[in-house]
């Protein structure tokens, strides 16, 4: 990977593409992590569709490797989901992604974002926190995780500033 990273916003043609980075990005890989079977072509289509979506693409030179997807309602933003491919992680990729958002969110009027995080992903956790994000509350077995069971899910928040 160079160290050009470019971003582009998620187009509806992306879904499918998504849909694979999110398996690879969180299923495959000794570093799996809990996430919702749901994240189909046809369910990422359906985000992708959903009035005040927004999404990023990161790339290295045409090589898709992250995607940040989230919504906007009001003044409140929200992280659906955010991953980086294992080969492309440490590299800045989520941070520029994250970083881009922050500053769409702010000039749609968000006063905050708000995530949730596996409990058990203390990488995530970490990441967020530098960010700002503080915790708020706990979904009790939020997420399935095999025949482990379940995981909580942590619901982060970061307040704004106002433009």
């Amino acid at each position: 990977m160079s160290d050009k990273i470019a971003l582009r916003p998620v187009a509806l043609t992306d879904n499918t593409l998504i849909s694979a980075m999110i398996t690879q990005a969180f299923v495959a890989g000794e570093e799996a992590v809990p996430h919702s079977p749901a994240w189909t072509p046809k369910s990422v289509a359906e985000i992708i569709s959903m009035p005040g979506f927004k999404g990023i693409l990161a790339s290295s030179e045409g090589e898709p490797l992250g995607f940040l997807l989230c919504r906007t309602a009001a003044d409140e933003a929200e992280i659906l989901n955010l991953g980086v491919l294992a080969s492309a992680r440490r590299c800045g990729l989520a941070r520029a992604m994250l970083e881009e958002f922050i500053i769409q969110a702010q000039a749609l009027g968000a006063a905050r974002i708000f995530l949730e995080v596996a409990s058990r992903n203390k990488g995530a956790q970490a990441f967020y926190s530098a960010f700002g994000f503080k915790g708020v509350g706990r979904r009790r077995e939020y997420y399935s995780i095999g025949e482990e069971g379940f995981d909580d899910a942590l619901v982060l928040v970061r307040q704004l500033s106002r433009q």
